[in-house]
């Protein structure tokens, strides 16, 4: 059943007139009885509340809106703050509801520090003292923009304390606050994935360490290591660790122009590595050859199993122990982007040369 609603604005009528129709209320303009301040002669605020209620009982409403309270009431600077301004301005509109059993609905606008729906709106807290429900209608980040966060504050039991509502060609639709969550909770991780991306440098000298990254973005320690690591296993990004024992990982983006980036990335998407018997990657001589364990002290060309050693010729596997210490088997790129031209030590490697 559709009720009708008498509507007191702040706005021309033909702008809120054109409001209705974009939320597609257009069919039920016949329910909506529009009122302009502009239609209005100059009154007083209690002769005004009077006879605007008498209009709404002729039209059969059961809803007076005010949109918004303090302007028509005249609530403007200090009195807007008033307890005392705000409880007489109040009276009025009290009294029509209660006389003419209408359903009194006001409007005001949330300050700009928000807060708890019961005191989140501007002007005195006395206003939302002298009313049976507070209402506050919200966005939420993360969802959809076509859903809104209803909040109450209520005298009544029947009122739900908050709800996830959306606009449908249908109108208002409850959301499943559990589906609002895991949206909300999506919404984040992608918001965390492209903040740790944007930090990420495109070289490997700009590689940050994992608390480099938290300081960049403002993230946990925690969350920036499990994004950098979800970035490493998509190939979007790559890590490695000094040769010094017990150095932190450091990350940076993959160079989709860098032949050893493409390269690995697909190595990884053919699997076509094989392993020893210990289980280790196992990998050959440029020159050719049998596979040879990478536990092997010699600088050589990684070259997967199945490929031409032409194509990765930019590869070098590390000696995975150096001074008694395990280093993590990592490929680096002699390209400029990925390779500081100061590393002499790592472009003698390159060249044949052995470091113990």
């Amino acid at each position: 059943m559709k009720r009708r609603v008498l509507v007191l604005t702040e706005q021309a009528r033909t702008s809120f007139v054109a409001q209705l129709r974009k939320a597609g209320l257009a069919d039920r303009e016949e329910n909506i009885l529009v009122v302009s301040r502009f239609d209005l002669p100059p009154m007083r605020w209690p002769a005004l509340v009077e006879a605007i209620a008498a209009d709404a009982v002729r039209f059969g409403a059961h809803v007076l809106m005010v949109d918004t309270f303090s302007a028509f009431a005249g609530l403007s600077g200090d009195m807007e703050n008033n307890a005392g301004d705000a409880q007489q301005a109040l009276e009025p509109l009290q009294r029509a509801a209660a006389t003419q059993h209408l359903a009194v609905l006001l409007t005001r606008h949330e300050r700009k520090s928000g807060g708890d729906v019961g005191d989140s709106a501007r002007g005195s807290t006395a206003t939302g003292g002298g009313v049976d429900i507070i209402l506050a209608l919200r966005r939420v980040k993360g969802l959809r923009p076509t859903v809104r966060k209803l909040e109450a504050l209520s005298r009544f039991d029947e009122t739900p304390g908050e709800l996830l509502i959306e606009w449908t060609e249908a109108g208002y639709v409850v959301v499943d606050p559990e589906q609002g969550k895991r949206e909300q909770a999506a919404a984040r991780s992608a918001e965390h994935r492209q903040q740790v991306l944007d930090a990420l440098r495109p070289d490997r000298a700009g590689a940050l360490t994992v608390q480099e990254l938290a300081d960049a973005t403002g993230l946990c320690r925690t969350k920036v290591q499990t994004v950098a690591k979800a970035l490493v296993d998509e190939g979007v990004a790559r890590r490695y660790q000094a040769d010094e024992p017990k150095r932190p990982f450091r990350y940076h983006r993959t160079d989709p122009t860098c032949h050893d980036d493409v390269s690995e990335r697909a190595t990884t998407a053919r699997d076509s590595t094989t392993a020893d018997a210990n289980g280790h990657a196992a990998t050959r001589d440029v020159g050719g050859g049998t596979p040879q364990s990478p536990h092997h002290h010699v600088s050589r060309v990684a070259v997967p199993v199945g490929e031409d050693s032409t194509t990765a010729r930019h590869h070098v596997r590390r000696p995975p122990v150096r001074n008694g210490h395990d280093v993590e088997h990592s490929e680096i790129c002699e390209c400029d982007g990925c390779l500081p031209p100061a590393d002499t030590l790592t472009r003698e490697r390159l060249h044949g040369g052995r470091h113990a």
